[in-house]
C-alpha cells in the first residue's frame, strides 16, 4: 500500500518523466544517441535472452572472434538487465532495450527508497533519497548511451541487506543475500574479474 506501492508509482511517474520521450518512442527507436554504444548494449540485452532461453552460454560469446570467442563478464549491461529486457522481447528490440532502461531507471530510485527506510528516515526523506540517486548526473548521462549507468540499484540494495545482516534481531538469511548481492554490484563484478 501505501509503504510500497505509493513510492513504487512515484519512481514509475518520475522515470517517464526523467526519460521522456523514450516512453513516446518505445517501440520504434532505441533510446540515446545514435552510434555503438546502444546497437551494441541491444545485442548484449538480446544475447542475455539467448543464454535464458538456453541458445548461448551466459558470460561468454563463442562467436565473436571466432573460434576463440570473448568474455562478456565485465560487459556491461549484463544478464541482470538482460532480465529486465526478457517482458519486452515481444514488441522488438527497441522496446526490450527501452523497457530495460526504463526499469533500471525506476528500480533504482525505489532500492535507495528501501535503503533509507531501513535506515528509519521517514517516507519523505527516503523518497527524496530515491529521486536524488536518480536525477544524479552519471545516471541521467546513461539514459543516453550506458544503460549499465542507469541500473545501479544493487548497490543500495547490497547495502540494505549489510544493514540487515548487521541487526541481531533480524534472519541471518540477510547475511546469505549480502554475500549474494556484493559480486554483483558493479565494483563486486570487477574484483571478480581481477580475480579470475
Amino acid at each position: 500500500g501505501v509503504e510500497y506501492g505509493l513510492p513504487l508509482l512515484g519512481f514509475a511517474a518520475l522515470t517517464l518523466a526523467l526519460s521522456w520521450p523514450i516512453a513516446r518512442d518505445f517501440t520504434t527507436r532505441v533510446a540515446g544517441v545514435p552510434g555503438a554504444d546502444p546497437q551494441l548494449n541491444v545485442w548484449v540485452l538480446w544475447h542475455a535472452k539467448e543464454a535464458f532461453l538456453g541458445h548461448q552460454p551466459l558470460f561468454e560469446a563463442p562467436l565473436l572472434y571466432y573460434p576463440k570467442g570473448v568474455t562478456l563478464w565485465t560487459h556491461s549491461p549484463g544478464p541482470l538487465t538482460g532480465l529486465l529486457a526478457l517482458p519486452f522481447w515481444g514488441l522488438g528490440d527497441e522496446a526490450a532495450y527501452n523497457g530495460a532502461l526504463l526499469l533500471s531507471l525506476a528500480i533504482t530510485g525505489f532500492a535507495m527508497y528501501l535503503l533509507a527506510r531501513a535506515l528509519r528516515f521517514d517516507r519523505a526523506v527516503s523518497f527524496f533519497a530515491g529521486v536524488m540517486l536518480m536525477t544524479s548526473p552519471m545516471i541521467l548521462g546513461g539514459l543516453t548511451m550506458h544503460i549499465d549507468k542507469v541500473f545501479l540499484a544493487l548497490l543500495p540494495l547490497t547495502l540494505l541487506c549489510l544493514v540487515q545482516t548487521f541487526d541481531l534481531a533480524r534472519s541471518r538469511w540477510w547475511a546469505v543475500a549480502a554475500a549474494g548481492a556484493l559480486p554483483l554490484t558493479p565494483h563486486g563484478t570487477a574484483a571478480l574479474t581481477d580475480l579470475a
